[in-house]
């Protein structure tokens, strides 16, 4: 389900916005899940817009600012690297980065794990199709670290990183950056 929209917004630089973005198997939205069982938060799921923007013949970039560039705190669950069938290229957020310089509390996370801990969680969801082959899965791993660490680079801004082996652990982590 996507986010109504909440309304035209005067200046970017209200609310927040916080990528949280990493390989697929990870523990993104399970953590997402979590913290929204918590907590009243926003959450994006670029996935999910993806494919609304598809089905109606919409613009992606168009309907991703409508829900994140709001005056509410909004929190997108992202890939930074996706696969296109011939290799890994960069999230088309990167085309965004001159508009997502203008937001004043902008907050890049990565969501990261080791390639066994990826693979077990990939074959344990049967409701997902993913790659299975341990090296495309470290490929994926490497390249969502690379392209994060480009993303905060280009916006000189500072990146969290966490490692999800534990979901309880990782939980309480995260939510202290978020707070």
């Amino acid at each position: 389900m996507l986010v109504e929209r909440m309304g035209a917004r005067s200046k970017m630089d209200k609310g927040k916005l916080i990528f949280i973005g990493g390989a697929k198997g990870v523990g993104k939205t399970a953590l997402l899940e979590r913290l929204g069982s918590e907590e009243v938060v926003k959450v994006v799921n670029t996935g999910k817009v993806k494919r609304y923007s598809i089905e109606r013949d919409i613009d992606f970039g168009q309907e991703l600012d409508r829900l994140i560039l709001t005056p509410e705190r909004v929190i997108l669950d992202t890939h930074y690297a996706v696969y296109n069938g011939e290799g890994f290229k960069r999230n088309g957020i990167y085309d965004s980065l001159y508009r997502l310089n203008q937001i004043k509390d902008l907050r890049f996370v990565l969501i990261d794990s080791d390639p066994y801990t990826v693979l077990r969680r990939r074959m344990g969801d049967s409701s997902r199709k993913r790659k299975l082959e341990p090296e495309h899965i470290q490929q994926e791993l490497e390249r969502n670290r690379q392209y994060f660490g480009e993303f905060c680079s280009c916006l000189g801004i500072e990146g969290n990183v966490f490692i999800n082996d534990d979901l309880e652990q990782s939980f309480k982590s995260i939510r202290g950056v978020l707070a």
